[in-house]
């Protein structure tokens, strides 16, 4: 289903969302994986296997593809997965060249988007890289500033080895130093992560001030 009227979209990109049934899994088709696959391989370090990064593309219950606009090339992705105690950011690449042209923001808001309008209050995501948890708390400052949500609180588990190797490439930083100071503690090359929970308090109204997707 292609996304129309959200704000804070880039002209640049077309976005379309896949949804699969309550518990169920998005269907990803072979050619649209080998897309998935490309755009990973872009994003993360080489070195990651293949069969790696398939178990990060699969398994979404919502699937948000990126495409160039004009040349409908498929340029990013970002899923989510969800059950009835959580609403997870499974996972997020965006082509290298692309990479900050705020399609990133844009994902980020559209799933927090969904899983409130699920009924979802707490949002987790696993990552090495603290740019990850920066680009979801801007997505959540800019939802207070649009008045969509009230406020957040950020909570951090560290989990030792959680990948068993980098994913992430190096010297990666976000513009917050106190979440660079908190991510100096991971240990990449060991394979440890944080495991972030962004607990969100909307406005009452919230589903009905948003543009329809």
């Amino acid at each position: 289903m292609a996304l129309k009227n959200i704000d804070g979209h880039r002209p640049q990109y077309a976005v379309s969302k896949r949804s699969a049934d309550w518990l169920g899994e998005v269907t990803v088709s072979p050619e649209l994986m080998k897309d998935l696959l490309r755009i990973a391989k872009s994003s993360f370090e080489p070195h990651v296997p293949e069969k790696n990064i398939e178990r990060m593309v699969s398994g979404n219950s919502m699937l948000l593809i990126a495409s160039k606009a004009q040349t409908k090339e498929r340029i990013g992705f970002a899923g989510a997965f969800y059950d009835e105690n959580e609403y997870y950011f499974s996972t997020a690449a965006i082509i290298r060249s692309e990479q900050g042209n705020g399609l990133y923001h844009l994902f980020n808001r559209l799933r927090i988007r969904d899983g409130i309008n699920r009924g979802f209050r707490v949002f987790t995501v696993t990552t090495q890289n603290p740019r990850v948890e920066h680009g979801i708390d801007r997505a959540m400052d800019s939802l207070i500033n649009d008045g969509l949500i009230l406020g957040y609180a950020v909570q951090r588990s560290m989990i030792r080895g959680y990948y068993g190797m980098r994913i992430t490439p190096e010297s990666q930083r976000c513009s917050d130093e106190r979440v660079n100071m908190e991510f100096s503690r991971l240990r990449p090359e060991k394979g440890d992560a944080f495991n972030v929970a962004f607990s969100v308090r909307p406005r009452p109204l919230f589903s009905r001030l948003l543009y329809s997707t």
